[in-house]
């Protein structure tokens, strides 16, 4: 069984999204376990005060050495072999296939989520932590970038997601963004769901989806496709959307 800890300032976030939809239900169904701990039941002060402002006059406060250490070495007794990860903007940005690799490889994690200015860097000296990036821009707290790992991570769990082909055919999973999904009603505000959607005809519905996935992947991430390898009916629906591409772009659509 997977197990997750979570070392944060803000427990009740992560209260409400273990609380809700598949997480909850990947959690009584006893897919994985979880621990929350607070940061902050691991300070010496009275006022269980965990950060203090930087050497060298910079502006914002930094999590200090002491709580943090104490809260790993914690975890470390409680789950031998656990592995940290640290949400950091110095980290290797998150892609599909590191996540595979990261629930192929391990399955006790611990997450170290940061705030304010970050940890004190002899943290990084003192315990063996792997940073990560969940993107090139600025978030206020590590617990949104560890929700965003976690949810990545959990729906690769067997069993997690009812419909495990669903996670084949993701984007990006597939390689492939994914092609436009409609429902009922049929026509809504003047805009209709296309035809061969309701033909019944699974071939040809089969290539339209092909189709528009590819005309979004090339648009949207051509280097999704770079290194894939196509079947007959793959090439034939990559010929036909770069036509179509061309076209819209020759009548300026």
């Amino acid at each position: 069984m997977n197990s997750y800890y979570i070392l944060t300032l803000f427990p009740e976030i992560f209260h409400v999204y273990f609380n809700i939809g598949l997480a909850k239900k990947g959690l009584e169904k006893g897919l994985f376990n979880v621990n929350v701990i607070n940061i902050r039941d691991f300070a010496k002060n009275k006022f269980k005060k965990v950060d203090d402002y930087p050497f060298g006059g910079s502006s914002g406060l930094v999590l200090q050495v002491q709580p943090i250490i104490d809260a790993i070495d914690y975890v470390e007794q409680a789950c031998p072999g656990v592995v940290c990860f640290y949400p950091s903007p110095r980290g290797e940005v998150i892609k599909q296939k590191k996540l595979c690799e990261i629930s192929q490889k391990f399955d006790k994690i611990c997450f170290l989520c940061g705030h304010y200015k970050g940890i004190d860097e002899r943290v990084f000296k003192l315990k063996k932590i792997k940073e990560i990036s969940v993107g090139d821009y600025v978030l206020n707290s590590g617990e949104v970038a560890t929700i965003v790992l976690l949810d990545g991570l959990l729906r690769l769990i067997p069993g997690f997601i009812g419909n495990e082909k669903c996670i084949m055919e993701d984007s990006i999973s597939s390689r492939l963004l994914e092609s436009p999904n409609y429902t009922k009603p049929r026509e809504i505000f003047g805009e209709v769901v296309p035809d061969v959607l309701l033909s019944g005809h699974h071939k040809n519905i089969r290539f339209w989806q092909l189709k528009e996935s590819f005309k979004r992947t090339v648009k949207s991430k051509p280097y999704l496709i770079l290194g894939r390898n196509f079947d007959k009916c793959e090439k034939a629906a990559y010929a036909q959307a770069k036509e179509e591409i061309l076209k819209e772009l020759y009548s300026g659509g």
